[in-house]
């Protein structure tokens, strides 16, 4: 369980992002349903340069079948961003997300036994100068700089706890978006429900004051943090040192 780290080129002189992923399926799950997102210029998957850096967990809804199958096709149609280039942009990425939406509802009606499979998504999308947020469902953003832990995104949950937007719905996709401004934040946090599940807020600022300069570091903490606390979910961290 080696977390995979990415040192990426330059977006402006004297700057450099540097961010690792990695995902586990817990210890009591036998799938793991979350992917990993990662892709910009200089990460091997990507040919064409521009368009900025797209890091991501997509998470599968577990009480669903098929839900790896959902986070799949939305991982595939995020790929799509750098193949084609054309109208690079948050609103591309924006109009992804819809497009994957409407991927995994055709699926479900392709096949009966897929027909409630969904999944849930944070993005984060950076340039040189401009972070753009984007969230559906639980999956989480955090944001650190010298004040501490800030959750950057908003549980797309009901009173009872049930999930209200999720890719995968065929009455329309709800995306929240946020733009940051990458001089006011040092870390970006993204992660499935199974890191807050099992860790506090609390933890996770010491975890990643212990390795705030080493983002590799900071995920594996996390992630071990997660599993030491019993890993009832599948658990997934990508960590984006932004300044």
């Amino acid at each position: 369980m080696t977390p995979t780290t990415v040192n990426l080129p330059a977006l402006r002189e004297g700057d450099y992002l540097s961010a690792a992923g990695e995902t586990h399926r817990g210890m009591i799950k036998k799938l793991n349903q979350d992917r990993v997102l990662m892709l910009g210029p200089g990460v091997p998957v990507v040919e064409e340069r521009g368009g900025g850096y797209l890091f991501g967990v997509i998470d599968g809804m577990g009480s669903r079948k098929g839900g790896e199958i959902s986070a799949d096709i939305t991982q595939t149609t995020l790929f799509e961003y750098y193949r084609k280039p054309d109208g690079a942009g948050p609103d591309r990425i924006e109009a992804l997300l819809h497009e994957a939406n409407r991927r995994v509802c055709e699926r479900q009606a392709a096949d009966m036994e897929l027909f409630n499979m969904a999944c849930v998504v944070s993005l984060a999308w950076t340039t040189e100068d401009r972070i753009e947020l984007f969230h559906v469902g639980d999956t989480r953003i955090y944001g650190v700089n010298g004040t501490g832990l800030v959750q950057l995104t908003e549980d797309h949950n009901d009173r009872i706890g049930k999930i209200t937007d999720y890719i995968g719905n065929p009455r329309g996709l709800g995306i929240d978006r946020h733009t940051l401004d990458p001089d006011d934040w040092d870390l970006l946090l993204i992660c499935s429900d199974g890191l807050p599940l099992e860790v506090p807020d609390a933890r996770i600022v010491e975890i990643v004051q212990e390795h705030e300069d080493a983002p590799d570091r900071v995920v594996q903490g996390l992630l071990q943090a997660a599993l030491i606390a019993g890993g009832r979910d599948n658990v997934t961290v990508v960590c984006v040192a932004v300044g």
